[in-house]
């Protein structure tokens, strides 16, 4: 193992025990519920916070930090797009995965150019957060469920 692979091994086992701050924000109830049951069954450390929408996900952050932000793009309100605008503003380093119901690539596209870090199309499945979560910090989780 050279040094490099060294520091990727060792930069990866400290992502895997320290606890990560995560919001997670939808109008939805059952996709903020299915989003943390499948991040509590992760074999990483998650604190989760919930926000029904934009405004309670922004006077959330303005609390505390978060690490990662699962963020609907379609909330009534003040939608997914504005509210990530005022959060990466105000947190730079946060990484955001950004979500919709509706099928259409525009709106992926759109995400990632505002600087979405990571997409979801619902419905999805724990395995489409786990492989989101593999992305955005480079580990190979198991879950659970």
């Amino acid at each position: 193992m050279d040094l490099q692979e060294t520091r990727n091994l060792i930069a990866c086992c400290i992502r895997a025990r320290l606890p990560q701050r995560v919001l997670i924000v939808d109008d939805s109830s059952t996709v903020r519920s299915v989003v943390r049951k499948v991040l509590q069954a992760s074999r990483c450390k998650f604190e989760v916070e919930e926000a029904g929408d934009g405004s309670a996900a922004i006077e959330l952050a303005k609390k505390q930090r978060f690490d990662i932000v699962f963020l609907d793009c379609q909330m009534p309100g003040i939608d997914g797009f504005a509210t990530h605008n005022v959060l990466k503003a105000a947190h730079p380093d946060m990484k955001v995965v950004m979500m919709t119901g509706t099928h259409d690539h525009r709106i992926e596209d759109r995400a990632r150019k505002e600087g979405a870090k990571d997409f979801l199309f619902k419905p999805f499945f724990a395995k489409d957060i786990d492989a989101v979560l593999n992305r955005l910090f480079g580990l190979a989780l198991t879950l659970m469920i």
